[in-house]
């Protein structure tokens, strides 16, 4: 069994707290959507290592389904207009989960 933070993990992704939760709450209804019932939850090993919590984990074959939720997120905030930030005067040659994990 998966959780959404380890499939973000092994693609080199360090979500924030609430890019966690979006993409935790997409997988989620397309769990719902797809088996009908939510995902079943374990007591994990919280992030930061103190203590446990309990999170939704998904079987492996919904591995793609995860990735896909995590790529979506990136793309929509890489495509929000930073009306503030200059252009890169090159061009970026990583994929928006990439800058992510910096």
């Amino acid at each position: 069994m998966i959780t959404v933070l380890d499939v973000a993990r092994e693609i080199g992704m360090k979500p924030s707290s609430q890019e966690a939760w979006e993409i935790g709450a997409a997988v989620r209804d397309a769990y719902e959507k797809a088996v009908g019932s939510l995902p079943i939850k374990a007591l994990r090993q919280k992030t930061n290592g103190e203590g446990s919590h309990c999170f939704a984990v998904y079987p492996e074959e919904f591995r793609p389904m995860i990735e896909a939720a995590i790529h979506r997120l990136c793309a929509d905030r890489d495509a929000q207009i930073d009306l503030f930030r200059k252009p890169p005067t090159q061009p970026q040659e990583e994929t928006p989960c990439d800058r992510r994990s910096e």
